[in-house]
């Protein structure tokens, strides 16, 4: 077990790179095409614009499917660089989002125990006690990889907050967390009833035209119906869990994520 899915934070770290390339070549491109359209009377140049213009694209494109689909040890090398800007923040004035996340990502990495970072979450609470509404699911999640999902020694307000982020909670990433926990609690009724509550705020993320928002969209758009197939699998209904795998591999554009799916699919309960 680890904290992160890692096939889904690459993933949508792959997405996130890929929207801010896009955001980065938006401007050049459109000039790109302008140009074609400047220079339509002398066809050979134009046609070079605009073959310029589609090569940025497909670039893109590619760039993305490499990122999605690079080996562990090469994705390893990519969190560390993101361990290392979590570091920088640290230094300034960080948030409980970045502290949370750089303690999560430090056990990820091994730089850290699971023991460690609790406690190091524990301290930054009593600083921001706002911030558990965030820790808890992770505080959980380092728990579970901790101890195993032996409830007597997981301290019960943690699985409380758990249950509760069905009517509480927005935030799709930290839904992720909790079904991901509550998949691990073996509480499957709890993770379909979080699904259905993240799919209901994934319609307001849509509508953000933001890089980081967009990553989450599209990424959770699978997530989501690949846990769903698990626990409709797990709940013996083959067939819902049949049509949600199917939903995940159409908007999956990650072969590695692809043969994720397909093994979950297949195999024995």
């Amino acid at each position: 077990m680890r904290v992160f899915d890692r096939d889904f934070l690459q993933y949508q770290l792959a997405a996130l790179r890929h929207n801010q390339y896009k955001s980065r070549v938006l401007f050049p491109n459109l000039l790109l095409f302008l140009a074609a359209v400047y220079f339509y009377e002398q066809p050979l140049i134009a046609l070079g614009f605009i073959v310029l213009g589609f090569a940025v694209i497909v670039f893109g494109h590619l760039r993305f499917r490499k990122h999605a689909n690079d080996p562990d040890e090469k994705f390893e090398v990519y969190l560390e660089k993101k361990f290392a800007q979590y570091d920088k923040q640290m230094r300034r004035k960080p948030n409980a989002a970045q502290v949370i996340q750089r303690h999560t990502m430090a056990v990820e990495l091994q730089k850290m125990t699971a023991e460690e970072a609790i406690e190091k979450i524990k301290e930054w609470m009593k600083k921001d006690p706002a911030s558990k509404r965030y820790a808890y699911h992770y505080l959980l999640r380092l728990h579970l990889l901790k101890d195993g999902n032996d409830k007597k020694q997981i301290p019960v307000e943690y699985v409380a907050h758990m249950e509760k982020a069905v009517k509480n909670e927005a935030n799709v990433n930290l839904l992720v967390i909790a079904i991901q926990n509550a998949f691990t609690l073996k509480e499957y009724k709890t993770a379909q009833n979080l699904i259905r509550k993240a799919e209901e705020e994934m319609g307001r993320i849509r509508k953000i035209r933001k890089p980081a928002f967009n990553a989450v969209y599209k990424t959770n758009r699978i997530a989501l119906s690949y846990y769903a197939g698990i626990t409709y699998k797990a709940n013996g209904n083959r067939q819902k869990a049949k049509e949600n795998f199917a939903l995940a591999k159409k908007d999956c554009k990650s072969e590695k994520l692809r043969l994720k799916i397909i093994e979950a699919e297949q195999a024995d309960q």
